[in-house]
């Protein structure tokens, strides 16, 4: 029941209106009730959160750094000013609101959360404590918040397979978006866009009308998509192509540029000559050609091509069998003669 309702509370903040709906219409909406300052962060909204609880505890103004008012809270309310401010970057307002704690416990996790985010060489050990403690009367939002403390000092060790767990099992305790939306960045930071599209897909079916999931799968297909084109992988790029004339059918015209693309690649000449043709007349712009990243400064290009930071695990682009060592870095030389789709 509370995960359907922070969901609904996450709908409700992308319009930045505690209503239902966001469109507009004729007949008011019904009224609903505001969300609390914990469900507008389980929804991954830690902004709201803060402004919700200054809103309760005095006005806009309110300083919520303040240890005297800290202290009048409830607990729970502690660990969302904690949690917000340490999801939001406020590493010294976090520290206030977690020397302010009563239940021991709730201090463990936040201050490993802290101790993550900073990247203290005792990080881990301190999280991988605090987690193994009892969990019962501990609030989710502590707990969850000490995993995200975890994965951040495996993230900084460069042990990037024991964060992704680490978040994995966030996600699996709790699955709201908050929690969602930290492992979908760490998959991004690292350039797993495969495994991020996997999480994309299934969060859209759990919330098939939250724009913002398809806003978001849309643009992981699209780097999906212009990676393997690069790679010259040209089945993994149709099946992106296809995919984000479904998800984002508004712009078509411009995906199959990259279908057409990609069926250049499969050596399936009039297909490619078909979706070229649909593509031109939608009117929609030729992207540029994916080989153009190359040419970027190597510290903006995609992961993709940059590829994983030195001494991580996993690679960003698995190498298809029977592909040489060291082959995936380059792109494949164009076959003399094989058509070429402007």
């Amino acid at each position: 029941m509370m995960a359907l309702r922070v969901r609904a509370v996450a709908a409700m903040l992308v319009c930045g209106l505690c209503v239902p709906a966001c469109g507009g219409g004729e007949q008011p909406a019904p009224a609903a009730s505001a969300p609390t300052p914990e469900e507008a962060l389980r929804s991954g909204q830690p902004q709201i959160a803060l402004r919700l609880l200054r809103k309760a505890h005095g006005g806009p103004g309110v300083d919520l750094s303040d240890a005297a008012l800290l202290r009048k809270m409830t607990e729970r309310d502690r660990v969302v000013v904690a949690a917000a401010s340490l999801d939001t970057g406020h590493w010294e307002d976090a520290s206030v609101a977690i020397r302010a704690m009563q239940e021991p416990r709730h201090v463990a996790l936040m201050d490993c959360y802290l101790a993550g985010r900073r990247g203290d060489v005792d990080a881990a050990r301190r999280c991988e404590a605090a987690i193994a403690a009892p969990a019962e009367g501990v609030e989710a939002l502590a707990r969850a918040s000490g995993r995200f403390g975890l994965a951040a000092a495996r993230e900084h060790d460069r042990r990037v397979e024991e964060a992704a767990a680490a978040l994995k099992a966030a996600v699996a305790e709790v699955s709201d978006p908050r929690n969602q939306r930290m492992q979908l960045d760490f998959l991004e930071r690292q350039g797993w866009i495969k495994e991020a599209i996997e999480v994309l897909e299934a969060w859209r079916a759990a919330s098939p009308e939250d724009k913002t999931i398809v806003d978001r799968l849309t643009a992981a297909l699209e780097r999906k998509v212009r990676g393997d084109l690069l790679e010259k992988r040209g089945a993994e790029a149709e099946v992106a192509a296809r995919r984000l004339i479904e998800v984002a059918p508004a712009r078509a015209g411009t995906w199959r540029y990259h279908l057409a693309e990609a069926l250049t690649l499969l050596g399936k000449a009039e297909d490619a000559v078909r979706e070229l043709a649909a593509a031109k007349a939608s009117g929609a712009p030729a992207p540029k050609r994916p080989d153009a990243v190359r040419e970027m400064d190597p510290s903006t290009w995609p992961a993709e091509v940059r590829g994983p930071p030195p001494g991580a695990s996993g690679a960003v682009s698995p190498q298809p069998p029977g592909q040489p060592s060291g082959a995936s870095g380059a792109a494949a030389p164009q076959t003399p003669g094989q058509p070429a789709v402007p």
